[in-house]
């Protein structure tokens, strides 16, 4: 074995792994996107544009950091309550019929002034040293409004009033912690949003893929027409989304179950 061609074995083992099944509904973690068109793919479960070998491996060691950062805690005597118990798995928040979720790092529980237990939500971010230094100075609403929106969604979700923010500095390892409330504000204007993407009125931000908002998108050859989603019920132009997490063919007016020979695909409102 040619030892030199170590990271080339490596990338070509992330390509050849096979892709994670794509979800199927609007999380938390990106209702604060800049384009409608993309929160409407991942509601009808479209296949996402695969990222290289490196960006996967940024993604994994944001993962592993959690678990670096949930230990610390700890260590710190923060008692955070990372699964739920009635699940086994980290604790979930839904509506829609589950069209809509969202997934907690963990919750904190603290005493409230008139002696009740609180849940606060936890979530926990890793940053290089310049965006890391940027949410220091500004503050995660103005630095991160994507983090922002994602804390008050889910807070919306759970009923929770208050979320803990932590990031960890993955060049020097320093921490940054924020007190994040719920702004009823912010999760209407949020909700606005979603509902207009359940109803199909979502709209493409772009009127072409150069622009530099779909360049990092992970929706982006399916929003250009590079590959094609499959056929089924969510994916086709007729459906809507239904309260009961199905979803009704607006041709027929009845719920879907299988594909039809009237399938046609979905395309969010072209921009302007």
């Amino acid at each position: 074995m040619n030892f030199k061609s170590i990271p080339d074995l490596i990338d070509a083992a992330y390509l050849e792994e096979s892709q994670q099944r794509t979800r199927s509904y609007i999380g938390a973690s990106s209702v604060g996107a800049k384009c409608d068109a993309q929160l409407a793919f991942s509601l009808r479960g479209m296949p996402d544009t695969r990222p290289d070998p490196q960006l996967q491996r940024i993604f994994n060691l944001g993962h592993a950091l959690e678990n670096v950062v949930i230990r610390d805690l700890r260590k710190a005597g923060i008692a955070v309550l990372e699964k739920d118990p009635t699940t086994g798995r980290q604790y979930e928040y839904h509506a829609f019929g589950g069209h809509i979720a969202g997934h907690a790092d963990g919750l904190i529980e603290e005493l409230s002034d008139d002696g009740d237990v609180d849940s606060c939500i936890l979530e926990i971010k890793s940053m290089n040293d310049s965006k890391f230094k940027e949410c220091e100075k500004k503050g995660v609403r103005y630095s991160h409004p994507i983090y922002f929106a994602q804390v008050q969604f889910m807070m919306g979700l759970s009923g929770s009033k208050k979320s803990i923010f932590v990031a960890y500095n993955k060049n020097t390892s320093r921490y940054l912690s924020q007190v994040i409330g719920f702004d009823e504000f912010a999760y209407s204007a949020i909700e606005a949003r979603v509902e207009k993407i359940l109803e199909n009125e979502a709209v493409k931000c772009a009127t072409d893929e150069s622009d530099w908002r779909c360049k990092g998108c992970f929706k982006r050859d399916v929003c250009w027409l590079k590959i094609d989603p499959p056929v089924e019920c969510k994916t086709c132009a007729a459906s809507v989304a239904t309260a009961d997490g199905g979803w009704r063919c607006q041709g027929t007016g009845v719920k879907c179950d299988d594909p039809c020979e009237n399938w046609k695909r979905y395309e969010p409102v072209p921009h302007g």
